[in-house]
């Protein structure tokens, strides 16, 4: 299943730029700030979230194998442990 939920996060602007780009590095300490362009964390996570009560409610008591990237990683990641 391929479910564009769990996709990396868009960064607008700093797309392709480098990650310690002071612009990307301020936009990066804020949760609810969405990049020029991009989305925030807080909407990465909400849609991953989202990805994550579905699948529970559609696989109940299967072992699933979530494959995404870096940001959406992370959401799931605190999920798990917090």
């Amino acid at each position: 299943m391929i479910d564009p939920r769990i996709k990396e996060q868009n960064y607008g602007v700093y797309e392709g730029a480098s990650r310690f780009d002071e612009g990307f590095l301020n936009n990066k300490k804020s949760f609810a700030i969405h990049y020029p362009g991009g989305e925030s964390h807080m909407s990465t996570a909400v849609r991953v979230y989202s990805f994550l009560e579905d699948t529970a409610r559609n696989c109940p008591g299967e072992s699933v194998l979530v494959v995404c990237h870096g940001a959406s990683a992370g959401s799931l990641k605190a999920i798990f442990t917090t």
